[in-house]
Order: structure tokens, then C-alpha cells, then sequence
């Protein structure tokens, strides 16, 4: 089983082939990787300085969702002002198909 270290907007993923993990939000039907900084096979880990050479990850986009509700709420006790604001972040599912170095 192989296993990579990538980073993706910023952000860096542990992922084993055939996972589903979450990322930020993509519109792409590939996402791209940015940095492979790490690759893990059954007898050799090759890391990067700061990125491993010839290391490709393909993923595949599997659904949009959007996370729970995060309420913000403000208030002034005695002055009769509320205020309520709510968002729900964008992510996007994906699966690794293949890590090949």
C-alpha cells in the first residue's frame, strides 16, 4: 500500500490509495496537486526537499458538500442590537486513484 504526503491549497493531506478525503472547495473534475512532499511504499520512503521528483497522485472529484452551519452571534446587552450570522463551508470529496513514483 502507498502512501503520500500532498499538499493542496495550502493545505497538507496524509492519503493512502483508494482513500476518500475532503478537500477545499475545486470546480475541477481532477484536482491538481500541488506538492508531493512525501511517498511511502512497501520498501522505500522517498521524501522530497521540497518536493519529491517524478511523483504523480491522480485524483478523481466525488461529490461537493457543505459543512455543518457555524453561527456567529453578536449582541450589546441594553442597546437592543443582534445579530446573527451563519455560513457553511465548501469542500469538495475526492478519491485517490493512483500515487505513482
Amino acid at each position: 500500500m502507498k502512501e503520500a504526503v500532498i499538499s493542496i491549497k495550502g493545505k497538507q493531506f496524509i492519503i493512502k490509495e483508494n482513500e476518500v478525503f475532503a478537500i477545499p472547495f475545486t470546480h475541477e473534475e481532477h484536482p491538481a496537486v500541488d506538492e508531493i512532499l512525501m511517498v511511502k511504499d512497501e520498501n522505500a520512503l522517498k521524501v522530497g526537499f521540497p518536493e519529491v521528483e517524478h511523483a504523480n497522485v491522480k485524483l478523481s472529484k466525488v461529490k461537493d458538500v457543505k459543512s455543518p452551519k457555524v453561527i456567529a452571534f453578536k449582541y450589546k446587552r441594553r442597546k437592543d442590537y443582534k445579530k446573527v450570522i451563519g455560513h457553511r463551508t465548501l469542500y469538495t470529496i475526492v478519491k485517490v486513484d493512483a500515487i505513482e513514483v
